[in-house]
């Protein structure tokens, strides 16, 4: 009968931690995609002071999420998003707001792909 209760608890234990990997990545993920879609919309109207605050926001809370994802993602998917985030700054110091806008879609991109590929759905079991 121990076995059985150690078992069950181990089993729920697995199952708390995917619940709360998945929610964790999904709750980071949009959040970081509204900050960026923000900053996107700011430098397209040349506002280049709140896209450069909203990209400094992202960067920060970019940083602080993967702490956490660096435990539940693959970290090519990550090291895509970190070295794509790593060109905001200059290209905004630059006043290059063609090139942002085009790395800010970029890293939206791959922003969603993580999602995607870690969401629990039926094709990403088989």
């Amino acid at each position: 009968m121990k076995r059985l209760i150690t078992c069950i608890v181990i089993f729920l234990g697995i199952i708390g931690i995917c619940t709360w990997g998945t929610l964790s990545l999904r709750h980071h993920s949009h959040a970081l995609i509204q900050t960026l879609q923000a900053a996107h919309d700011a430098a397209a109207e040349d506002r280049m002071e709140d896209a450069l605050r909203l990209t400094e926001d992202f960067l920060a809370d970019w940083e602080d999420a993967e702490q956490l994802f660096i435990y539940i993602l693959r970290h090519e998917q990550m090291d895509e998003v970190t070295f794509s985030s790593a060109r905001l700054l200059p290209f905004l110091r630059q006043g290059d707001s063609a090139e942002f806008c085009a790395e800010v879609s970029e890293i939206i991109r791959a922003l969603e792909h993580l999602w995607e590929t870690e969401k629990p759905a039926p094709e990403n079991f088989f």
